[in-house]
Order: C-alpha cells, then structure tokens, then sequence
C-alpha cells in the first residue's frame, strides 16, 4: 500500500504510447479500432491534466494538452455524428493526426523527464537514515518531528490506512500552512522504527503512518513537485496504541 505516485505516471505513459495513431495518416483512413484509441488518448489526457494541473513541472505542456483534448473531443463528436457517411469528415485538415502525435510525444517526454527527477528525490531516503542526522528532537516526549522529504511510502513511510480519492481532492486546495500546522483535534499520528541499514545514533528512519495519510500524501505531493521544501517539519505525536 503506497501513495502510487510512480505507478500513477508509468500507467499514463503505457496509455499514451499504446493509443498513438501513426501520424501519416489521414482521418478519413482511420478504422473502428483507431477511433477507440483516439477516445482512450483524450481519456488518459484528461486525467493527466487533472491530477498534474497545479505541477509547475507541466506548466508549459499544459496547454498544448488542452489544444489535443479539445481536438480530440471534436473529432471524436463529428465522428459520432457522421461515422456512417465518412466523406463528410473530409473537411477536416489532414495534418490533425500528425499535430495530435507530435503533442503526444511531447507530453511522453515531460512525463519521463519528470519522472526521473521524482526518483532521484524518492532514492535520497530509501537506504540509511543519515539524511536525519540533523533532525531536532522534539521537546515534548510523546510527539516527534519528521522531514516531509521522508513521507516516501516506497520507501520510508508505511501506511495503516489506505487513499481515498474524494479525501485526496479535498487536500488539494489546503494551503501548506494548514497541511503543517499542529492540529489538537486531529493531529498526524504515528511512530519511528529502525530500518535494517540504520545508524542507531540518528533517529530510525521508517515512519509508520496511522493517522494523516492524506496530508501527508499532499505534503509529499507538493515536496516531489518541487513547491515546498523537503526539509520542513511535521509534527506527529506518538501513536501508543500502534506498539
């Protein structure tokens, strides 16, 4: 159980590369198959564009991706309207298709770019804890503090609850402040254990999570694209019934 943030890109890519339609041809040339993969292509486009609209990384192909939705939308309309009289699609410019792929294409390579950038970010904590030989003790015996660059659940944070989609939309438009802040009534709970490669003389660097997961989610979210930094601390209180 993760946050799925890889798997999420990797299955937007397959979507991508495995419903291009071959630029040369023509939209008269397209069969009932190729019409299927055009309307998958605006599927997959859509959700990219949702979940990465607030990413700065994708602020440039953003709009590009709104050009193809739209595109697509209409072409995948006339085509319903028309599909049993093809000639009537002959008005549309043929160099449609080669324009959808190349912005495609181009969306392929903003999302591996990105993807390398997420997994060097991801393997700064997945061996070892020395990325916390700086980490302050908390003063308070039953709270700790945890750096969000550590809310890795590949790798360093280890979910008791699972994501829920309306929950995860719902944190999106919480400002960094609220998503840090301390909170009496509902704090981020969990605890700290040694991992195997641990240095006993810094703090054990896997964390598990039974009480926050969707701030947690959304702090690492905007850590990984690049928004808020990766060493801001979070305040968790100890979770006794989790021992």
């Amino acid at each position: 159980m993760g946050y799925n943030i890889l798997e999420e890109n990797a299955e937007s890519l397959n979507c991508l590369e495995s419903n291009l339609i071959d630029k040369g041809r023509g939209i008269l040339d397209l069969k009932g198959k190729e019409w299927t993969k055009l309307r998958n292509l605006l599927s997959c486009l859509e959700n990219i564009k949702e979940r990465e609209k607030d990413n700065p990384f994708f602020a440039d192909i953003l709009p590009k991706m709104d050009v193809a939705i739209g595109v697509l939308g209409k072409l995948i309309k006339l085509h319903g309207l028309y599909k049993n009289k093809p000639g009537l699609l002959g008005g549309i410019d043929e160099s449609v298709v080669e324009t959808l792929s190349r912005i495609i294409f181009e969306v392929v390579e903003t999302i591996e770019v990105w993807l390398k950038k997420v997994q060097r970010k991801m393997d700064g904590v997945a061996k070892g804890n020395k990325h916390l030989r700086d980490l302050p003790i908390h003063e308070r015996m039953t709270r700790f503090y945890a750096k969000v660059s550590e809310f890795n659940a590949e790798a360093t944070l280890v979910l008791r609850h699972p994501l829920n989609e309306v929950q995860k939309k719902r944190v999106r438009s919480a400002k960094d402040e609220d998503l840090m802040r301390y909170n009496l009534k509902d704090p981020i709970m969990g605890r700290r254990e040694f991992r195997e490669d641990d240095d006993f003389r810094f703090p054990g660097s896997r964390i598990i999570l039974t009480q926050g997961t969707h701030r947690t989610y959304e702090l690492y979210r905007r850590y990984l694209q690049e928004r808020i930094n990766g060493n801001m601390l979070v305040e968790f209180v100890i979770d006794m019934k989790d021992y």
